[in-house]
């Protein structure tokens, strides 16, 4: 692709979008890159071609992964792990379409996907949230606010059921959330408002482990504070706020 035109670049794409659609040639596409696998890697490595590639690379990426065979061999090879230095990539444009392409690699609405994602996320767990921390807990807005959206999206989805109770088990995860959700920066409403769609899932759960507990009773006051301005401020949060908050008086003082 760097070889070529702008518009040969289109062509080329239109040209890969069009054989993955056909009906004809899309187990020979299938066929094709099991056995050019390479081109996977070509694709994925487009993160870190100059900045007018990268949105030629990402929808073809995109679209390929939509693709049991080609998901699954991105997924399961250590190119998926690449994607946590891509989203944190110094230029925006890049940092945005990465995670672009991590969405939809994570929290596809299908069958097999979401299928071979809680596999994944069940076999790496702990290295998974480890550099998912590291998003996080990133200097930058929008890195930290779409790796939120992102682990809310994630933790949601049924197939993930057991991933996310897991997740919402360890003290570390909710004390980064209320960290997130009692920030006072008034141009960091955007992060909280985000945190607060991972927070309620701790909350949420009837079967808390005491060390859940413990963390939220502790915290208690300053939460129950913070969700009540919140209810103030005129965002829609639906039934859960409230909801959260009167669990949340149910608790015990600490």
């Amino acid at each position: 692709l760097p070889e070529f035109s702008p518009k040969a670049r289109q062509d080329i794409k239109h040209i890969w979008l069009i054989s993955l659609k056909s009906e004809v040639l899309r187990k020979e596409m299938d066929d094709y890159i099991r056995a050019n696998p390479e081109i996977l890697i070509l694709l994925v490595r487009g993160y870190t071609k100059d900045d007018s590639m990268v949105q030629t690379y990402g929808d073809i990426l995109r679209f390929s992964i939509k693709h049991e065979a080609m998901f699954y061999m991105i997924l399961f090879s250590p190119l998926s792990w690449q994607f946590f230095n891509f989203v944190t990539a110094e230029e925006y444009a890049k940092s945005a379409d990465a995670f672009k392409t991590f969405k939809i690699m994570l929290t596809r609405n299908n069958g097999y996907h979401r299928k071979h994602v809680a596999g994944f996320l069940k076999k790496n767990f702990t290295k998974f949230f480890g550099k998912f921390r590291e998003l996080l807990t990133d200097d930058r807005y929008h890195v930290k606010r779409q790796a939120l959206r992102l682990l809310s999206d994630v933790l949601q989805a049924k197939a993930n059921f057991s991933i996310m109770v897991k997740y919402i088990s360890q003290p570390s995860n909710l004390e980064l959330m209320i960290k997130h959700l009692c920030q006072n920066d008034n141009q960091k409403k955007g992060i909280k408002s985000e945190a607060f769609h991972v927070f309620k899932f701790f909350v949420a759960n009837p079967r808390k482990p005491e060390c859940i507990v413990e963390v939220l009773a502790k915290n208690k006051t300053k939460l129950i504070s913070t969700l009540e301005e919140m209810e103030k401020d005129g965002s829609d949060y639906g039934q859960e706020l409230p909801l959260l908050i009167k669990r949340l008086k149910q608790l015990p003082a600490k």
